[in-house]
């Protein structure tokens, strides 16, 4: 894939260009194949909204590390991460 951004930037020699890895696109490809299962699950559709605000504060937090390294503490989210956790699964027994 390509676009002109992302050529102008391997060309000013900011990014390297790199052939993707059979391994790194098998795991894509396994992964998309379980979001597919999990979309077509009845049973998460009429999950409650706090629920669904809190999985999404949680992602939110996820990328703000994974892509910033910003790193926050907060113990309330993680004691209703878990708690959101436990409830879906319980939906999907």
């Amino acid at each position: 894939m390509s676009s002109p951004e992302l050529d102008n930037l391997v060309r000013t020699g900011m990014l390297k260009r790199e052939p993707a890895g059979e391994k790194e696109l098998e795991g894509l490809r396994l992964s998309a194949e379980r979001r597919l299962v999990d979309s077509e699950r009845k049973e998460l559709a009429g999950a409650p909204a706090p629920l669904w605000r809190v999985l999404a504060k949680a992602h939110e937090r996820r990328n703000a590390v994974e892509y910033r390294g910003y790193i926050e503490h907060d113990e309330r989210l993680l004691a209703e991460l878990i708690s959101a956790t436990r409830s879906l699964r319980e939906m999907i027994k």
